[in-house]
């Protein structure tokens, strides 16, 4: 799939093309099906790309439903960054920001940014929605609590075969290290901890199916 940013380059809001500039899909048009209910921060192009695109999708309209949501996002930070950029704060300016505020977190958790780019971005809101110093610096540090917390949550768990693996090899490469010079067979050594490897990772972890189906 085209990238979020190689998306972003037609215009958000741009009008749909259609025959003669009428912005109307012509009688029995194939674009006419696709560029219904088109999603905000979707062009028509964009929709049909996508469309196209995620045909075989499992996910398709969910999937459709998130490139929107983030193109939208990303359209309303720039015209966020704009105004700003203008200097003074009205009430337009504070509507933009608690829209993108409340989008934030999902942006986040769909893996579409970074916590530090997140982080960026709640700081230059809260300077526009409170206006209070103390209160902001007390804002974002709750604001990175919950993030982090937010973020361990939904990490996978722990695979105990990774633990069990590092013990055994340890012992392993200590024996080798052990014996005299002269007796250390580095093939030998790579063979036994090849066949550990299998031997450990060919187990399903404890509490679910090992995703990979197979050895490393």
């Amino acid at each position: 799939m085209s990238s979020p940013a190689a998306l972003q380059a037609a215009s958000p809001g741009a009008a749909a093309i259609a025959p003669a500039g009428t912005g109307i899909s012509a009688p029995g048009d194939p674009r006419a099906a696709a560029d219904t209910d088109i999603p905000a921060g979707l062009t028509p192009e964009q929709y049909r790309e996508l469309r196209a695109t995620l045909a075989d999708h499992p996910q398709r309209d969910a999937e459709i439903a998130r490139v929107a949501a983030y193109l939208q996002f990303t359209a309303q930070w720039q015209a966020f960054l704009q105004r700003r950029a203008m200097g003074a704060i009205d009430d337009d300016l504070r509507a933009l920001a608690r829209t993108l505020d409340d989008g934030l977190g999902e942006r986040l958790a769909q893996r579409e940014m970074t916590a530090g780019e997140a982080a960026f971005v709640k700081a230059a809101l809260l300077e526009v929605l409170q206006p209070d110093a103390a209160a902001r610096d007390a804002a974002l540090k709750a604001w990175r609590a919950e993030a982090d917390a937010a973020a361990r949550a939904a990490a996978p768990p722990p695979d105990a075969r990774e633990a069990e693996f590092a013990r055994r090899q340890a012992a392993i490469v200590a024996a080798w290290q052990a014996l005299p010079p002269a007796q250390r067979d580095a093939q030998r050594l790579e063979a036994e901890l090849e066949a550990l490897r299998r031997s450990v990772f060919t187990t399903p972890p404890a509490g679910g199916n090992n995703p990979a189906g197979g050895a490393r």
